[in-house]
């Protein structure tokens, strides 16, 4: 049986929207586009969003097109505010189905993450499992070679 692959992104500037299109035309990933149900201004998004994501809170989002359960390779994409998951991203980690591994692209203006440790978690927490962990800076897809 052959390997369906998802890639489930997040992206309010654009930035994680053209990683996570590139990777899949790599890997021949379908796509599937995070939208809040709500989408916050500018000013909102980078003040009350970075607090939301420091908190690790969630936002309300429309539902997502693609059905987790039914593919063997499950990538997240993500960009990193405040130093956390985008408050998104953290809705989407709670839709996850039990038991899936999990691979995390966390996109950032440095290319640095430090929540791994609370990715780790959160996906425990629901039932999935981390599988691998990156961290990208927004410029540079290439930093995604296998």
């Amino acid at each position: 049986m052959p390997t369906k692959n998802l890639i489930i992104y997040y992206s309010y500037t654009g930035s994680t929207a053209k990683i996570a299109k590139k990777l899949a035309e790599k890997r021949g990933s379908d796509l599937c586009e995070v939208r809040e149900r709500k989408r916050p201004g500018k000013l909102a998004a980078f003040t009350l969003g970075g607090l939301a994501s420091l908190a690790g809170r969630r936002w309300e989002i429309e539902p997502i097109t693609a059905e987790p359960e039914s593919y063997s390779h499950i990538t997240i994409m993500a960009p990193i505010w405040a130093g956390k998951p985008a408050p998104a991203i953290n809705t989407v980690f709670d839709l996850l189905p039990p038991g899936k591994k999990i691979e995390v692209v966390m996109v950032s203006g440095s290319g640095k993450c430090a929540c791994g440790k609370k990715v780790e978690e959160t996906l425990l927490a629901g039932g999935a499992t981390l599988v691998n962990l990156k961290s990208v800076r927004g410029s540079l897809a290439s930093e995604l070679e296998e």
